[in-house]
């Protein structure tokens, strides 16, 4: 049978012994604390909401709409997570999209990072309104049930998180930041440090 799952983790002693060994790795679930740098992401389930469009833009070739952010073949995700109630969100939206285009018209910050949004609270239909109005050319998630907000922690809205997605499908958190832009070009070669191979 097919899920629709590109990257299953088969661990051979079991999933308490997988626990031991990973005792940093999170369900998805709702935490009390916000995840900072080095903490491990959640493994939650994502759902695209233009699965042609998006998968084509993170280069993925499922037949599910349905993946974990350590099935993106990039090494690092800048997590937006926004809501179309949000006034300053829906302020930023242009600065983002500016944002997107600096990272795709950079030869190798645009096969490193991808870019994805997240509506907190937000439906299906909510995002699709949303990603039309504001010409949005990066993949809006809806989390109406604010399952993903809630994994990492939860707090104030916009937030971003920037993770590095390591060769054992972990997913680490790098950088995340509460609120407002002040300076996009300051961002922009913020995230190219952070990026930068060692």
């Amino acid at each position: 049978m097919r899920l629709g799952y590109a990257n299953v983790i088969r661990y051979p002693a079991g999933y308490i012994a997988w626990k031991e060994q990973y005792p940093d790795l999170q369900v998805c679930e709702e935490q009390t604390q916000r995840l900072q740098p080095d903490h491990f992401f959640p493994p939650c389930l994502l759902t695209v909401s233009d699965r042609q469009q998006d998968f084509s833009y993170l280069e993925m070739t499922q037949p599910s709409a349905n993946f974990l952010l350590a099935d993106v073949p990039a090494e690092f995700v800048l997590l937006k997570y926004y809501s179309e109630h949000c006034s300053q969100c829906v302020q930023e939206a242009q600065l983002y999209n500016r944002l997107f285009a600096m990272i795709q018209e950079d030869p190798g910050l645009r096969e490193r990072l991808k870019l994805i949004g997240i509506g907190v609270g937000d439906s299906q239909r909510s995002v699709l309104r949303f990603k039309r109005t504001h010409n949005v050319p990066y993949p809006l998630l809806a989390d109406e049930r604010r399952i993903l907000f809630d994994s990492v922690g939860g707090g104030e809205i916009p937030l971003i998180y920037l993770v590095r997605i390591l060769p054992d499908s972990r997913v680490q958190v790098v950088y995340y930041h509460e609120g407002h832009i002040e300076d996009l070009g300051s961002f922009f070669d913020l995230l190219n440090k952070m990026t930068t191979r060692d």
